[in-house]
Formats: structure tokens, sequence, C-alpha cells
């Protein structure tokens, strides 16, 4: 005997389940680079880059763009606010098209 052992029927749906998440994880970062892209402005793309890529503080990116801290804050929360409403209307698109492919 070879030592396989077929994967019960929970499995299998455990590992499908895993995939499909690992799949939408990757269409949602697909999804929101796409989004920081094409709907931010250049300022607010940089502030976004800095403070979550870069993991520098709101103080160190005024510094470094030359703005008051305030003024990052507020391009943090107006490039949130953007996003999340580009990508719930995103998420709404895409689970229109999987109910029709259904």
């Amino acid at each position: 005997m070879s030592g396989y052992k077929p994967l019960s029927a929970g499995a299998r749906r455990a590992k499908l389940g895993a995939e499909t998440n690992k799949n939408e994880l990757l269409e949602a970062q697909v999804l929101l680079r796409r989004a920081i892209g094409n709907e931010l402005t250049d300022r607010q793309r940089d502030c976004v880059q800095l403070y979550y890529g870069e993991q520098l503080t709101m103080q160190e990116i005024a510094d470094e763009l030359h703005l008051t801290r305030g003024t990052v804050c507020k391009h943090l929360q107006k490039a949130s606010a953007r996003l999340s409403h580009v990508l719930q209307y995103s998420a709404l698109g895409m689970h229109a098209e999987q109910s029709r492919d259904r």
C-alpha cells in the first residue's frame, strides 16, 4: 500500500474554502491597488504609501512632504473614505457578477 488516504468530504470542503478565500483575498488586493492608483490624488497616494507601506508616522510624513501633521491626517481620512466607497461598489459588482455565473 502506498499510504495514500483520500480526503474526507469535510476536508475537501475546507480545502476548497481555503482556496476560495485565498482567491478572494488576491482579488481584493488587486482591487485595492487599482483603486489607490486610479482614485486617489497624488498627495493622498503619497500619504497612504508612506503611512501604510513605509509605516511612517503622520509627523514623519508631514516632515518629508513639507506639510502639517493635520494636513497629512486629512489626506489619509479622505483617501480612506474614497477607497472605502470605491471598494464597496466594486464588491457589489463582483457579487452580482458571481451570482450571474452560478
